[in-house]
């Protein structure tokens, strides 16, 4: 099963509706039914966005990830992929990053802080015109770390 995460387009987001519901629900049927399932499937999709696939075949690992609702504590616990997800090409990519990235801001270490402002500047020198909102979300989650730092 985990070869989907790793061979472009075993997985893809442009089938029905229907099929995206029913891999949901086996994905959470599965962590209901295997320890160890869900902190894994969060991990391999993060990973898999790091890969080299086309937009549309990494469109399929944004989805689950968004659908499996990952908690605040689990997006810290997966903080190193989400910071190295920053930097990817698809804008999507790094808007699920931004996303996940803004609802543990504020439990980061110091060197997290640090490696998240390192990333947050590819972002903010991207020129191409779908990055402007992306720019505008980083300079938010930038905003943030700031004032994490100044509580330390």
């Amino acid at each position: 099963m985990w070869a989907c995460f790793t061979d472009e387009g075993l997985l893809r987001k442009d089938w029905s509706g229907r099929e995206n519901a029913d891999i949901l629900a086996l994905f959470h049927t599965l962590q209901e039914n295997f320890d160890g399932f869900r902190d894994r499937l969060l991990t391999e999709c993060l990973k898999a966005m790091l890969r080299d696939f086309s937009a549309k075949n990494t469109s399929i690992f944004h989805h689950v990830y968004r659908g499996m609702n990952p908690t605040p504590d689990e997006n810290l616990g997966n903080t190193n992929l989400l910071t190295s997800v920053l930097t990817t090409v698809p804008s999507t990519s790094v808007g699920l990053a931004q996303e996940k990235l803004m609802s543990c801001v504020d439990k980061l270490t110091e060197p997290q802080i640090h490696d998240l402002l390192n990333a947050s500047h590819t972002v903010l020198l991207r020129t191409e015109k779908k990055y402007s909102g992306r720019r505008s979300h980083s300079l938010a989650l930038l905003l943030k770390c700031t004032q994490s730092i100044l509580k330390m």
